[in-house]
């Protein structure tokens, strides 16, 4: 997981602040503080989705496990109760639902 949000949004945020580096006297090496604010915009935006009613509006409430994907709370509901594999089941019903829907 920490893998894949740094890969997205650490790339992304990398990608946006490299050409400001390059124009800049600054050659300070960024990455860890870059993986440190992806970490936090990601695990931000997992939390509001489930407990500020507006931004669950924009975006859709719980959209991670209705999307089927493995956000941070998800990962900490399946590892906190292995022997409960009700939020797996949703994860797995979702993927095969969009999967099927992809199909031609």
């Amino acid at each position: 997981m920490k893998h894949l949000v740094l890969t997205e949004l650490g790339g992304t945020l990398m990608f946006e602040i490299a050409p400001m580096q390059l124009l800049s006297d600054n050659k300070v090496d960024l990455t860890k503080l870059i993986s440190i604010w992806a970490l936090y915009l990601h695990i931000w935006d997992d939390y509001s989705n489930l407990c500020q009613e507006q931004y669950a509006k924009e975006k859709g409430y719980c959209e991670d496990l209705t999307g089927g994907k493995f956000s941070f709370p998800v990962i900490h509901a399946i590892k906190s109760h292995p022997d409960d594999s009700q939020v797996m089941r949703i994860l797995l019903f979702q993927i095969h639902s969009l999967a099927d829907t992809l199909r031609f």
